[in-house]
């Protein structure tokens, strides 16, 4: 199992170009998905290639929240494999799914990888989205038609809440799109909006330039007045 686990470590990441020593360093590293991440730390030289870096991302992005909390990799492949096992096969129990969209609307390329949902609980056609690349969208007629919300904000959004008691009160994590940069899938900020999405703000981006990443933002219970940032340094309050 680890070797099969460390033989897709290196075929995601393509170490090929590193120096013999640095291979060897990083290769003792990626045993372990937190020491990477804290040998990259250390040594960013030794992703210094853009291509690399940008590999480094995927990687990072993939298994960032798929290893346990000590950073080990068989947990995800246990519970890949027994999934797998478990998987229900007859024809007569598969789905048919329809795509909604939004996809190559008002955008140079595709919005990517659907992050958050929302669905209004008082019109069940007015649904907003997270793009990982493309910001917040909104549809008010069930997916028939698409408006991007943020066109100002130069990535995604990687998770977002609506306030409970006014529907126009938004916070989100905003997240960097195709920057090179590892740290990326955590978010680089907060964003607020009172307008439903429109003309946001941001807050808390000295989190990202501290090479830490904003894993979860949700509503304090019983108290939507107080919202919990979850970044893998600290608790943040708003």
């Amino acid at each position: 199992m680890k070797r099969i686990i460390l033989l897709f470590i290196w075929l995601t990441l393509g170490f090929s170009g590193i120096a013999q020593n640095s291979e060897t360093t990083l290769r003792e590293a990626s045993q372990n998905y937190n020491e990477l991440i804290n040998y990259i730390d250390q040594h960013p030289e030794a992703i210094s290639d853009p291509g690399l870096k940008k590999r480094f991302a995927r990687y990072e992005s993939f298994w960032g929240h798929r290893v346990d909390h000590e950073g080990n990799y068989a947990a995800y492949y246990r519970s890949l494999i027994k999934s797998i096992q478990n998987q229900d096969r007859s024809e007569n129990t598969r789905q048919v799914y329809t795509s909604l969209g939004p996809r190559h609307i008002n955008t140079p390329d595709n919005i990517g990888r659907v992050s958050s949902i929302w669905i209004n609980p008082d019109n069940s056609d007015h649904i907003k989205i997270g793009s990982a690349s493309a910001g917040l969208w909104e549809t008010l007629n069930g997916g028939e038609n698409w408006v991007c919300l943020t066109p100002e904000m130069p990535g995604g959004v990687k998770d977002f809440i609506v306030h409970p008691n006014n529907p126009n009160i938004i916070y989100g994590i905003a997240e960097v799109h195709n920057n090179g940069m590892y740290h990326h899938w955590g978010g680089y900020g907060i964003f607020k909006s009172t307008q439903g999405g429109l003309n946001p703000e941001m807050m808390l981006t000295d989190i990202y330039q501290e090479h830490a990443g904003i894993g979860e933002i949700l509503f304090k219970p019983g108290d939507p007045q107080t919202i919990y940032v979850l970044a893998n340094n600290n608790v943040y309050l708003i």
